[in-house]
């Protein structure tokens, strides 16, 4: 009967085991998917370009949607703006491709979230003049 030894192995086998961990991808993308809640932004000036209400969804097969109302002029009344489209996460960066006019417009906004604790979306895009809009989303 022949017997290893484990001793003499023992050097390849450490070898082998760092390699394969090594290999692992510890940082998988986030499971992002539910429906989140607008609970703050900063970077805006004025009214009209705050959002008073927003909600995100980012569905199971890759869709998104993004609702924002705003004050319409310096009265109550409000607009509702819906952009829908896609995203895909990389580890814990949200890519968001969305369309305005509910998905229907011809433009494309490009825009990223940030994944981070608590369950919140940091969405950050640039303002039209100078800065930089955080909308901040819960999840609910």
């Amino acid at each position: 009967m022949n017997r290893i030894s484990v001793r003499a192995h023992l050097p390849a086998l450490v070898i082998a085991l760092t390699l394969s961990s090594a290999c692992h991808n510890t940082l998988s993308p986030v499971n992002v998917v539910g429906m989140y809640t607008l609970s703050s932004t900063t970077g805006t000036v004025g009214r009209l370009e705050t959002p008073v209400s927003g909600s995100l969804v980012l569905a199971p097969n890759g869709s998104a949607e993004r609702r924002v109302s705003y004050y319409r002029d310096s009265t109550t009344a409000l607009t509702e703006i819906v952009e829908a489209g896609t995203y895909r996460v990389d580890h814990t960066t949200v890519s968001l491709t969305l369309m305005g006019d509910n998905g229907q417009a011809m433009y494309a906004w490009r825009v990223t979230a940030t994944v981070e604790n608590g369950g919140l979306l940091r969405l950050a895009y640039p303002r039209p003049a100078d800065g930089t809009i955080v909308e901040i989303y819960q999840r609910r």
